[in-house]
């Protein structure tokens, strides 16, 4: 019965789905990125720890560099420095250091009158010549042998100051210096000595040059710089040409102080150098670090 019943001429399409398309929803996007801004704020700190690290540790390092060099520069010239002739001033906050370089120094024999041999050291005498007994002992690193018309010889004097410049003077400048059998005569222009330190070991020092340490710690400058080779003045200086050699001992200086104790002073033979000194050091981003030091160096006879 069901054979003779008529085909269906088309076949009923199935339903289909509604298409769902993937992706993020505003509300969600808007959580994601609040998400990954509160990581970064406690990630980055924490990211940044090591470089940060580096850094200070790179900035201590330098600072504790400069002092160093400070400290054994300072330790080192002062070992030439003739004993007596250290002296300070200031003007404002910017000190002054200065002292009398030597190279080396030799033993004289003084007789105390007129009425002596041309070649010994007589005080108060106009003389020309004397000669040291013995060899010069030059000291350790200095320049063995003394300059003409460079060098002076000079002998602590316990009436007259050391930078006395002209008159009875404590220097004279050596025009020439030969080796003789009982030691080396030194010539210079005739200068009447005045009478030397009582109780002194009876030493004459071979004088190079003044040298002068400045150490300002003004906003500009905050440095600490070595001057030398200028003029014996009786006053100290303050000032110092263009042409007078110089060198940058440090660019870091926040604050000094440098003192003398006992200051210069007639007929004082023995001094202690001391320099107080902060050090900072800025790196764009960072705090400034600073660093504190106090060098002292005992000036004496060798």
């Amino acid at each position: 019965m069901f054979m003779n019943m008529p085909r269906p001429t088309h076949e009923t399409a199935p339903l289909k789905r509604p298409m769902r398309h993937a992706g993020f929803t505003l509300m969600e996007m808007v959580i994601s990125l609040v998400v990954l801004a509160l990581l970064s704020v406690v990630m980055l700190p924490l990211l940044s720890l090591p470089s940060s690290a580096y850094m200070d540790a790179r900035r201590r390092a330098d600072i504790q560099n400069r002092m160093d060099l400070i400290r054994s520069k300072l330790k080192d010239d002062l070992q030439y420095a003739m004993p007596g002739s250290v002296r300070r001033t200031n003007l404002g906050v910017v000190q002054y250091l200065e002292y009398l370089e030597i190279r080396g120094y030799g033993r004289y024999r003084n007789d105390g009158t007129c009425a002596v041999p041309a070649n010994s050291f007589v005080a108060g005498c106009a003389i020309s010549t004397f000669d040291t007994l013995g060899p010069i002992t030059y000291l350790s690193g200095a320049t063995p042998g003394v300059v003409a018309n460079s060098d002076f010889v000079a002998v602590a004097s316990s009436t007259v100051d050391l930078y006395q410049p002209a008159g009875s003077r404590p220097m004279a400048r050596i025009s020439a210096a030969a080796p003789i059998a009982t030691g080396v005569r030194l010539t210079f222009a005739a200068n009447s000595f005045p009478p030397v330190v009582a109780g002194a070991t009876k030493r004459a020092y071979i004088v190079v040059q003044p040298v002068t340490y400045v150490c300002n710690p003004t906003v500009n400058n905050n440095n600490l710089k070595k001057y030398w080779g200028y003029n014996v003045t009786l006053a100290q200086p303050t000032a110092f040409g263009v042409g007078v050699p110089n060198a940058l001992i440090s660019d870091s200086i926040s604050t000094c102080n440098i003192g003398v104790d006992p200051t210069h002073t007639i007929g004082i033979m023995k001094s202690v150098v001391s320099l107080a000194v902060r050090l900072s050091k800025a790196t764009a981003g960072q705090p400034a670090d600073f660093m504190d030091g106090f060098i002292q160096v005992g000036v004496r006879e060798p």
